[in-house]
């Protein structure tokens, strides 16, 4: 287990597996499976209309997470940024997980969590308030 895993974590304790809505956001994903990945493949391309959809999402996507762990609002710029790149990640993930079916789902949920686990914990242990 990476150094991380001990480090404090925001909201006190550890956050139940499904605390970040993992296995809903699957479940989602998997159910509108073409427009998902369509969306997230396009997000990065020249319209900026898709691109503003996409990061508004992408915000309430992170907001969620962090308020699910227990993070207060408005919670910390390394915390906030923390949960954005998480959800980069888990939409890659997600996506190629779509396209291939590996590994398996439960594989899929348990990598995602303990992710978030590490990432929010990393960037917890050198949390200053700063605001």
């Amino acid at each position: 287990m990476p150094a991380a895993a001990g480090a404090p974590f925001p909201g006190g304790g550890r956050p139940a597996p499904q605390a970040s809505g993992t296995e809903a956001y699957i479940d989602y994903v998997s159910q509108n499976r073409d427009a998902y990945i369509s969306l997230v493949r396009g997000a990065g391309g020249g319209d900026a209309s898709l691109r503003e959809v996409f990061d508004v999402t992408r915000a309430r996507m992170s907001t969620r997470v962090l308020r699910r762990l227990g993070v207060p609002e408005p919670a910390p710029p390394r915390l906030w940024l923390a949960a954005r790149g998480w959800t980069a990640f888990t939409e890659q993930v997600v996506t190629d997980w779509l396209t291939t079916g590996e590994p398996g789902r439960d594989d899929l949920v348990t990598l995602l969590d303990e992710s978030l686990v590490v990432l929010v914990a990393l960037a917890a242990r050198h949390l200053t308030d700063t605001r």
